[in-house]
């Protein structure tokens, strides 16, 4: 089995050279990427994030978090993760003091785009919460001036069901993207997302929004990278990606992903 992995990772590899993808140090499971932080899981459950080096060479750091850590969100300082058993935390990333909070409610599955944190539950709920983000801060951390009185401490969480079922899901500005168990495609808001969603083109069992250029990117249940910058909302003009990754993220004009619950690759749509 181990040699059957090796050998899936090395056809990855040489499939994906002429399209300059770099393999990245370290192995994760689970990737997220945001305003230049990469966070993600490994296989033994542990939280990695990196602040420099994230093209190449990442400097990671393991952050102290639950021992049952399922997949971890960034969006810049950011954290939001569930673990094995559904429970959400959140957290201010400040490398080895970073300090996890409870969420109420249940979720497989996070994102969070720095104003709410949408998530499916176990039976493909979908799920959203607005917070103030000022609650992560911590007083050494925080500017007192930008900071709402009583507001750091003590956030509120009024969690409001979306109609449909989503397994996965991305939101980014208030704009969500998300695949359903059979592997359609949907786009919606988080706001209004009860007035319906737009079934996409496609099929995929993966999906990442970059919100600045304009892309939608996802991965197929063999592992196919497909990506689109037309009709992202209503009609996506896919092209297949050279390659396979397991699942992806989306940010500065560029492609994380993981593939076989370890090898992390990277790729710049500007090469």
């Amino acid at each position: 089995m181990k040699l059957l992995t090796v050998f899936c990772i090395g056809i990855f590899i040489s499939a994906v050279q002429s399209q300059k993808w770099t393999q990245l140090s370290g192995g994760l499971k689970q990737i997220s990427v945001s305003q230049g932080i990469i966070c993600g899981v490994n296989s033994d459950k542990t939280i990695f994030c990196a602040t420099s080096g994230i093209t190449l060479n990442p400097s990671w750091v393991t952050v102290p978090g639950p021992a049952n850590a399922k997949q971890v969100a960034v969006y810049g300082r950011e954290l939001a993760l569930v673990t094995d058993d559904n429970k959400i935390m959140r957290a201010f990333y400040n490398g080895s003091s970073t300090t996890w909070s409870d969420m109420p409610g249940a979720l497989k599955q996070v994102s969070i785009d720095g104003s709410q944190i949408c998530g499916t539950n176990p039976s493909n709920g979908i799920y959203c919460t607005s917070y103030n983000r000022y609650s992560l801060c911590f007083p050494e951390q925080c500017n007192p001036s930008n900071v709402p009185s009583n507001s750091q401490f003590e956030p509120t969480y009024e969690w409001r069901g979306l109609q449909g079922g989503l397994k996965q899901l991305v939101v980014r500005a208030g704009r969500l993207f998300g695949a359903n168990p059979s592997d359609g495609v949907f786009y919606g808001r988080s706001y209004t997302g009860n007035q319906g969603w737009v079934h996409l083109t496609g099929s995929l069992a993966h999906i990442s929004y970059d919100y600045d250029y304009g892309r939608i990117c996802g991965v197929n249940f063999e592992k196919k990278i497909f990506c689109a910058t037309e009709n992202i909302f209503t009609n996506p003009a896919w092209k297949l990606i050279d390659g396979g990754l397991d699942n992806l993220e989306l940010w500065d004009n560029a492609i994380y992903g993981t593939i076989n619950g370890y090898g992390i690759y990277y790729r710049s749509f500007q090469k």
